[in-house]
């Protein structure tokens, strides 16, 4: 499949969506999000949602007039005028939707590869089994869909942080997507954390393959990691740390409710304390955010956090119940 048909598949999948009376603020969010990935996204939205514009516009062909081969002036088309028009369209649309639909979940989505939707509160964590007995735990602010069975194991990492435990299985691969890069297993233990279009997967145990999406013909980059390596993707670059265990650890602490750092900015760690709770700390200055900050804390102590950072550092801190300011 090339890469212009995978994201005219994408924006079909996204525009039958969005016609569907149950979409929600995050769902929008989520297409938000997946437009600004790229260009491409957006023009194939656009194009997509002209035509489907068009179609709705036809019913009104209806209210012309038109000449009849008699010589007589009639109002309105003939029915089978607008209906013929609007249906081809319709039939267009129909074909290139159900075909983005059924390259990734065949059966349809009320069949045996119906999607799983899983979602998680900013603060919250959940544990899903899954039926080929993997398991999937996610982090704070998360949303995935899962379709696995017997013959596919497919996960859509949409936003947020995953932490996988993969049945080993030597038929059927694992495969996480997330954003523009897909990860292959067969059976390990892994996290995968989305930020917009950056990726971060951190490997506990076996060996995972990242590939970067690419057109047909295409030398595709692939990069391989395996236990205690990180691997940080930010655009078309790709970062990996060896020997990391302990990093990988650091980044795992949210599995217990804590967060760990070492020798981190001030900035770094209130960011992802922000991932966690509702309400943000924000930093007035750069002198603040400059300092290093390591430990372990918990997620949601904020307030004990912060009387670290007055006893600490003598960091003024003033907390309203909308922000808590922290500066020098």
């Amino acid at each position: 499949m090339t890469d212009q048909r995978k994201t005219e598949e994408e924006a079909a999948h996204w525009l039958c969506l969005r016609q569907e009376p149950g979409w929600r603020e995050a769902d929008q969010q989520h297409l938000d999000d997946w437009l600004a990935e790229r260009v491409a996204n957006k023009m194939a939205y656009w194009r997509l949602s002209y035509w489907w514009q068009q179609a709705d516009r036809i019913v009104a062909v209806g209210d012309t007039a038109f000449a009849d081969p008699r010589g007589t002036t009639r109002t309105g088309a003939p029915p089978w005028t607008a209906f013929a028009i609007a249906a081809s369209i319709a039939m267009m649309f129909a074909f290139v939707g159900f075909h983005a639909l059924h390259d990734r979940y065949p059966g349809g989505a009320g069949g045996s590869f119906a999607q799983q939707r899983i979602e998680t509160r900013v603060g919250g964590r959940k544990i899903v089994p899954l039926d080929d007995g993997s398991r999937i735990e996610l982090n704070t602010a998360t949303l995935l869909r899962a379709a696995v069975t017997a013959e596919r194991r497919e996960v859509w990492l949409d936003r947020g942080e995953a932490y996988f435990e993969v049945r080993h299985s030597d038929k059927v691969p694992f495969t996480v997507h997330a954003g523009l890069r897909t990860i292959t297993v067969l059976g390990t233990k892994f996290s995968v954390r989305r930020d917009g279009g950056n990726i971060t997967v951190s490997v506990v145990e076996g060996r995972v393959r990242i590939d970067e999406a690419g057109g047909e013909g295409a030398e595709v980059p692939s990069t391989t990691i395996t236990r205690g390596n990180i691997a940080k993707i930010e655009g078309p670059s790709t970062y990996v740390a060896t020997k990391a265990s302990d990093l990988v650890a650091d980044t795992l602490a949210w599995r217990g409710g804590m967060l760990s750092f070492e020798q981190s900015t001030l900035g770094d760690v209130v960011a992802e304390f922000n991932r966690y709770n509702q309400r943000k700390m924000v930093i007035s200055d750069a002198e603040a955010a400059s300092i290093r900050v390591g430990g372990n804390f918990s997620v949601s102590n904020v307030d004990g956090f912060t009387r670290f950072l007055h006893n600490t550092f003598g960091l003024e801190v003033q907390a309203t119940a909308d922000e808590i300011r922290i500066s020098s």
